[in-house]
């Protein structure tokens, strides 16, 4: 179950987007992350396993709003 839009709204944003996940979050699960980063043109999608890959978001997220401001 999910409260995103309809996948017909969601293919039609056109802004940047960039998607984080955790493996382990049984909430917010890796197939949704998954489902919206195939629905979303350029879309880019980063899948956390360790804590170490948490720690690789905060320069993604500062690159990713470089390359798009």
């Amino acid at each position: 179950m999910t409260d995103l839009p309809a996948l017909e709204d969601i293919r039609s944003i056109s802004a940047p987007v960039q998607v984080f996940a955790w493996a382990d979050d049984h909430t917010h699960p890796v197939s949704t992350a998954q489902k919206l980063h195939r629905a979303i043109p350029g879309c880019q999608l980063r899948i956390a396993e360790t804590p170490e890959d948490l720690q690789t978001w905060p320069a993604a997220t500062a690159s990713f709003l470089e390359r798009h401001s």
